[in-house]
């Protein structure tokens, strides 16, 4: 029965001490998931850092084209009412062409009797 206590206990020692690697090792493994958790943890920060960084800059430039837009509407416009301001002063320009061979004529014309009346 001596036997029989001693087997016990010693087959209890080496359950703890089997019960006690497998804590240490259970231990060693939470911690090295721990230190894995930590690492993605900081890794997603990175990237949310970088997505939010890409976000602003995203919204910089939409805001950035969207004034390109506005300007170059307001260019296509100006330069419009440019054309049709050079179509109109070609338009009197031409008339004014027109209208001159007649005045020069008459032009002629009273310099001719201006010239006879001094003559006389």
């Amino acid at each position: 029965e001596a036997n029989g206590e001693a087997d016990m206990r010693a087959d209890a020692s080496a359950d703890k001490r089997a019960a006690r690697e497998d804590l240490a090792a259970a231990k060693s493994s939470l911690d090295s998931l721990r230190a894995e958790l930590d690492g993605e943890r900081a890794n997603a920060q990175k990237a949310e850092r970088a997505r939010a960084e890409v976000n602003g800059r995203l919204f910089q430039l939409t805001a950035e084209a969207d004034g390109l837009r506005r300007r170059l509407v307001s260019a296509k416009e100006e330069c419009e009412a440019q054309r049709r301001s050079a179509e109109a002063a070609r338009c009197l320009a031409k008339t004014a062409k027109k209208e001159e061979a007649p005045l020069r004529e008459e032009l002629a014309a009273v310099k001719e009797n201006a010239e006879e009346l001094v003559a006389e």
